[in-house]
């Protein structure tokens, strides 16, 4: 199946019209504006650009292009969003598909490295502030030595004991 251009598909189809088959559109100076069919409300507050294809309802914040407004509508995905407007369905092509699986494999490997970064700098602040706490009692506190508890290992920073694990 054939790839569609979807900025020339798009370019053909009048917002306002989309607008018009749900709503009331005005034009107000040189602008169309519209109720939104997203929320209810009594005073029209979004705005409908043709020349752009593009809309925003400055009342619930709802924006986007014709593709957007049928599926937002109709609650339905891109590819039926597609065939309600009669504009087919979309297929990448190999090329686009092989573009999207690089630009994912070059973020995974980012997001891996951010994460190692991240798990280093934890335990570089975990061995500076075990290295700046200073032994309590000297070989042990009395009250572990009488629990069977050795005092290696032992520091203290603020009001906590930090124990390393053996």
């Amino acid at each position: 199946m054939a790839n569609l251009d979807l900025d020339s598909l798009k370019a053909g189809i009048r917002l306002s019209e989309l607008f018009s088959s749900v709503t009331e559109v005005r034009r107000q100076g040189n602008r169309l504006f519209a109720l939104c069919p997203f929320h209810t409300e009594k005073t029209a507050s979004c705005k409908v650009d043709d020349e752009k294809g593009f809309f925003y309802c400055f009342g619930c914040g709802a924006h986007g292009d014709a593709i957007d407004f049928v599926r937002r509508r109709h609650d339905c995905s891109f590819k039926k969003a597609l065939g309600k407007l009669g504009l087919g369905s979309y297929r990448p092509s190999k090329a686009e598909l092989a573009e999207r699986e690089r630009q994912m494999e070059a973020y995974r490997r980012e997001q891996q490295v951010e994460q190692e970064r991240r798990w280093e700098a934890a335990a570089a602040e975990a061995l500076r502030i075990w290295n700046d706490s200073v032994p309590i009692y000297g070989q042990g506190h009395p009250y572990l030595k009488s629990k069977a508890v050795e005092s290696f290992g032992l520091r203290a920073r603020g009001n906590y004991l930090i124990i390393p694990p053996i």
